[in-house]
């Protein structure tokens, strides 16, 4: 198995939404390279989920910059799907690394599927460049909430909101605190799916930088320590 490498050139700004779908893009790249992409896993009634995301920015890239994307799956645990990310610029130099982890679900029943039930060995590398795995986000005391209806166009082929929105979605509670900064440090856990038309409660608070958001609907949608600089 072989380090998955791809280069894009930023013709806009670079949103924090923008990252997550250029990690969503080249895991589904890498999977599809690997034999295990929707196509296959489509036809056996499974879909990828992603559970949780860490990032990390050293330096936020900007407009114009183009960059290397590089990313590798983890020794999987069980059935949890390690995922990594670096991301360079046009010298070499790391300036964002991430890491997620996948999950394999039953398309019909939503529920959790063991890989070799199904003869799926995705099993990983170490490559020695891996940051650390996505931690559970810290909660902080809330200060502040609103409700949010998941509109139609923020699903995707899952049927559920893709995991990209969740960060349009929070900084538009954010508003004018982060304006002028971007991302530095996020960590993430999706919960629990949010469909269209449901309606999130969503709370937040911030302390010494860094802000806590969750999404409630009946139960937690999703957990979120976001920082930015």
């Amino acid at each position: 198995m072989e380090i998955y490498k791809k280069e894009i050139q930023l013709t806009e700004e670079l949103s924090t939404r923008g990252l997550f779908q250029i990690l969503q893009d080249v895991s589904a790249d890498h999977c599809n390279m690997l034999g295990y992409g929707m196509d296959k896993l489509g036809r056996e009634g499974l879909i990828w989920v992603v559970a949780r995301h860490y990032v990390k920015a050293e330096r936020w890239p900007e407009k114009g910059e183009k960059l290397q994307i590089s990313t590798w799956p983890g020794k999987t645990k069980h059935v949890m799907f390690p995922r990594f990310f670096v991301v360079r610029d046009c010298r070499g130099e790391k300036i964002i690394e991430a890491s997620a982890i996948w999950t394999l679900v039953n398309m019909e029943t939503r529920k959790l599927v063991l890989p070799n039930e199904f003869h799926i060995d995705l099993d990983g590398m170490v490559t020695g460049d891996e940051c650390r795995l996505p931690g559970t986000a810290r909660k902080i005391p809330t200060t502040e909430s609103t409700a949010f209806v998941v509109p139609q166009e923020y699903m995707d082929t899952n049927l559920h909101m893709n995991n990209t929105r969740y960060y349009e979605m929070s900084e538009k509670c954010f508003g004018s605190r982060i304006e002028g900064r971007h991302l530095y440090e996020v960590t993430t856990d999706y919960v629990s799916e949010a469909l269209a038309g449901e309606e999130i409660k969503l709370f937040w608070g911030e302390e010494n930088g860094r802000i806590y958001i969750t999404g409630e609907n009946n139960g937690t949608v999703f957990k979120m320590n976001i920082e930015y600089r």
